[in-house]
């Protein structure tokens, strides 16, 4: 398991984002099940790792890194690419896929849950430093190191 990696943050906004859960999986009481954090690699792990608290108890209920799925659309050129170059700087989870904005290429990201792979990616042109994701409906709003919030349609 991957401990010292400093996780993205997009439940809510902080000044210093040192932990910030993403929410997922809603109980019949409206209660979310599930909390996950997606590492930022940083000089000690270099990898991007997806970690799932229960939120009961805040137990870590697993840890995974996602692999690329061929259909995703993602092409990853030479032997030494991966995803962990994406540098995730928000995320928010939604009907069973983790959405996370890549401020090093302005990507948005689609990880589903369950098959721990990277199924879908976009371009999101003229993003200036994107800092931070929401959803909300079928809209995502993404919020720039400018203190901007791009509101962009849910890609299919």
């Amino acid at each position: 398991m991957v401990s010292s990696a400093r996780p993205t943050c997009c439940e809510e906004t902080r000044s210093e984002a040192a932990f910030s859960p993403i929410s997922e999986g809603t109980t019949q009481s409206g209660q979310t099940r599930s909390l996950y954090t997606v590492s930022v690699p940083n000089a000690k792990v270099k990898r991007l790792v997806v970690s799932r608290f229960d939120r009961g108890d805040l137990t870590l209920s697993e840890e995974f890194i996602p692999a690329v799925a061929p259909e995703s659309g993602l092409k990853l050129s030479g032997t030494r690419r991966s995803l962990d170059e994406y540098y995730v700087t928000g995320a928010a989870a939604a009907g069973g896929r983790l959405y996370a904005i890549s401020a090093a290429y302005s990507t948005l990201l689609a990880i589903d849950l369950a098959g721990r792979k990277l199924v879908s990616a976009w371009s999101i042109p003229g993003l200036q430093g994107p800092t931070g994701l929401a959803i909300k409906g079928e809209d995502f709003y993404i919020a720039d190191s400018n203190g901007e919030v791009r509101v962009v349609s849910r890609p299919q």
